[in-house]
């Protein structure tokens, strides 16, 4: 894979990623997409998927806070 992302970096490499971010985009990847490991994700139109920092902040708020079907119970009239 190596050689095809070097093929792919000589003719597109200065449209690739986020050029001006604290991360390259290998980096995010990396840390924030690590499940994909060496697949090819295309879909990003369809449904992105989740980043882990995202994944862990949904997490954290489903773990500490109680959400669900706001009736009225019965026995309160």
């Amino acid at each position: 894979m190596d050689a095809a992302k070097q093929e792919f970096l000589k003719e597109f490499g200065e449209h690739y990623g986020y050029p001006n971010t604290p991360k390259t985009i290998d980096q995010i990847r990396a840390t924030e997409f690590n499940r994909l490991r060496d697949l090819v994700y295309l879909d990003h139109a369809g449904a992105t998927l989740y980043s882990e920092l995202q994944m862990e902040s949904i997490f954290g708020d489903l773990t500490s806070k109680v959400y669900g079907n706001p009736r009225i119970p019965h026995n309160i009239y």
